[in-house]
């Protein structure tokens, strides 16, 4: 009977052995197909970021749109570049982002004067039309008592007709401080620029004696020039050159970017001149107050 009870257990103990030995094989491939299914990530593609500029208030712009970009991937480093906020990478160089930004600028200003023109197409045919009623009335008697058509400028903060910087009339600041004249004997300085359609801007800096105060022979030579109601005698000019914009969504602020020497041809300029435009006929100084024009901020230009 103890042979009998002895054979029996030692069954049970081999069937046991056997099936744990089927459980663990299933258990090791069930691990090793998990390890092989994990995905490979791919490389992420930036091209879309590209033509990406920055306006000057810092804020990411897309020149395709006009729009300031906003989301979470992207931002502007303390270099100017356009990097990725996760990991700091940089996918539009500030080299890139300030070419974008001459190519965005000139187009704007190319886009400002077509549409220029075709308002000025606008109001001639309005005044055409105008006047031809005019006509018609002057003959017979109006069949209606409606007024005739009246054609008023639009104000500046409702149409912004950013196009009215540039043209003939230059923008002049005059200042008669004693103690903001450069040269010996000088009564006043004058800082005046303008620009045309293309952008291009011409900027000079002059001074000036009063005539009553000018203790030296007048000839061909001198120019003599009725300021303010005072006559003054020229003492000294100097000539110099940049361009003149602004940006889509900060109109208001004007620049004026030097390039050019300075008066004595060695030093280039490259600075940037910013004025606030307080009105159609007024653009003050609000940064770059510059040595080489006798210029602090504040001082207002005016046309």
């Amino acid at each position: 009977m103890r042979k009998i009870f002895t054979f029996v257990l030692a069954l049970g103990i081999l069937f046991s052995l056997c099936g744990c030995n089927k459980r663990n094989p299933n258990t090791n491939d069930s691990g090793s197909s998990r390890t092989i299914s994990q995905p490979v990530s791919s490389s992420a593609d930036y091209s879309n970021y590209q033509s990406y500029t920055v306006d000057d208030h810092g804020n990411i712009l897309d020149p395709k749109t006009g729009k300031v970009v906003t989301n979470d991937i992207l931002a502007v480093d303390s270099s100017g570049n356009i990097v990725l906020k996760e990991n700091q990478q940089v996918v539009v160089s500030s080299e890139q982002v300030q070419a974008n930004k001459k190519l965005y600028s000139s187009s704007q200003n190319t886009s400002s004067q077509s549409s220029s023109q075709s308002a000025s197409k606008t109001e001639e045919a309005s005044r055409s039309s105008a006047s031809k009623k005019s006509t018609s009335s002057a003959v017979k008697p109006a069949a209606s008592s409606k007024p005739a058509p009246h054609s008023e400028p639009v104000p500046m903060d409702k149409a912004k007709n950013w196009d009215s910087l540039y043209g003939q009339k230059e923008w002049t600041f005059f200042n008669t401080e004693a103690n903001r004249q450069k040269y010996d004997g000088s009564s006043a300085f004058v800082c005046r620029f303008s620009a045309g359609q293309d952008s291009h801007a011409t900027i000079s800096v002059e001074s000036y004696c009063l005539l009553d105060e000018w203790k030296y022979p007048l000839n061909n030579d001198n120019v003599v020039r009725t300021i303010n109601g005072q006559k003054y005698v020229q003492t000294f000019w100097s000539g110099y050159k940049g361009d003149l914009y602004t940006f889509v969504g900060s109109e208001d602020t004007v620049t004026l970017e030097l390039k050019c020497y300075d008066a004595t041809g060695h030093n280039w300029l490259s600075d940037e001149l910013k004025f606030k435009r307080t009105d159609n006929n007024s653009l003050q100084l609000i940064s770059g107050d510059y040595n080489e024009f006798g210029l602090k901020n504040g001082d207002v230009f005016v046309r």
